[in-house]
C-alpha cells in the first residue's frame, strides 16, 4: 500500500468511528434526558414487547432495532482500531439502518432539527444519502 493509501485508509476508518461514537452519544443523552438507563432500559423494553406482543413482527423488528443499536458500539470499536472486518458489519448495518432511520453521518437528524420542523423527504433522501456515502466510501478507499 502507499503511504498515501494509508492515510486515506486510516482517515476513512476514524471518521466512520467518530460518526458511530457521536450516535452512541446522543443516543445516550437523549435517553438520560428523557429518565432512561442509555440501552438498558430498551433492552428492557425490547423484552416486554417480545414477550407482551409475542408477534414475529413486533418482537422481530424490536430485536431487529436493538441489536443495530449494540452493533455500533462493535463497528465503532472496529473502526478505531482500524479493523478491515468492519466493512462487512457495516454492509448488513446499513439495510437496518434504513429500515430504523439511523443515518450512518450521525449528526444529520440533530443538524436538521435545529431548523425546526423536519420535512419528511429531506430526511429520507439524507439518510440515504448518508448510507451511500458510507459504503462508497468504504468500497473506494479502504
Amino acid at each position: 500500500m502507499k503511504m498515501e493509501n494509508i492515510k486515506r485508509y486510516n482517515f476513512v476508518f476514524l471518521i466512520w468511528a467518530l460518526f458511530d461514537f457521536l450516535h452512541i452519544a446522543f443516543y445516550s443523552v437523549y435517553s438520560y434526558r428523557l429518565g432512561k438507563i442509555p440501552y438498558v432500559t430498551d433492552l428492557m423494553s425490547t423484552a416486554k414487547i417480545v414477550v407482551s406482543h409475542g408477534g414475529i413482527v413486533a418482537g422481530g423488528m424490536a430485536i431487529l432495532s436493538t441489536l443495530l443499536q449494540l452493533s455500533f458500539f462493535a463497528s465503532f470499536v472496529m473502526f478505531f482500531l482500524m479493523k478491515r472486518k468492519v466493512k462487512t458489519l457495516c454492509y448488513f448495518q446499513t439495510p437496518l439502518r434504513l429500515l430504523f432511520f439511523v443515518p450512518s453521518v450521525s449528526i444529520i437528524i440533530p443538524f436538521l432539527s435545529l431548523f425546526g420542523e423536519i420535512n419528511t423527504i429531506v430526511v429520507i433522501t439524507m439518510i440515504i444519502f448518508s448510507e451511500a456515502l458510507k459504503v462508497y466510501s468504504l468500497r473506494k478507499w479502504t
